[in-house]
């Protein structure tokens, strides 16, 4: 098996047939599916419109859709997925993602950056910890690499309390990434 370090916790891949999600969850940009990820039984997707994110080192940057994950009776956990305009390399990603962490935390603290392959598709992660809300988190920021020039984003946010079966249905739906088609 091999491991991945999300979390600061080891993950081992599991068998397609041992995944916990069940449901497709596809962003999708001008009806063109941009990457696909499956969420867990008893959790909820939502649809953000679009934002504008400035970055000192690339400019503005307009994502036209942020979708985010939570399981349905517990706010302990959540994910946020998207797929940047003008973001095609990881390299690209890597900078803008050092920058969201300050949006995701305060006083973020990086415990780890390591490249990786999810989906078959080369990978980042940065897993750091930080404070909202006057509680401490721990977040994962996940930088794929897709076909065609595009980058997947994903965050994920975790109170450190957060109980382990969440934890490890928030690391399946990060591990469960597939480019569109």
């Amino acid at each position: 098996m091999r491991c991945l370090k999300a979390f600061g916790l080891a993950v081992y891949f599991c068998a397609p047939g041992m995944l916990m999600a069940q449901t497709p969850i596809t962003y999708t940009q001008d009806a063109r599916a941009i990457f696909s990820v499956s969420m867990p039984d008893f959790w909820v997707a939502r649809s953000g419109g679009p934002r504008v994110f400035e970055d000192p080192r690339l400019g503005q940057h307009q994502v036209r859709r942020i979708l985010s994950l939570q399981p349905e009776t517990n706010d302990s956990v959540w994910i946020g997925l998207a797929s940047p305009e003008g973001i095609t390399t990881l390299d690209e990603a890597q900078a803008y993602g050092a920058n969201l962490n300050q949006f995701l935390v305060r006083d973020p603290v990086v415990r780890s950056r390591f490249e990786t392959r999810l989906g078959g598709l080369p990978a980042r992660i940065v897993n750091g910890e930080g404070t909202r809300r006057r509680e401490r988190l721990r977040y994962s920021i996940v930088l794929v690499d897709l076909p065609g020039g595009r980058i997947a984003i994903l965050v994920a946010l975790a109170s450190l309390d957060a109980e382990p079966g969440l934890i490890e249905e928030t690391r399946t739906v990060l591990r469960s990434i597939k480019a569109g088609r």
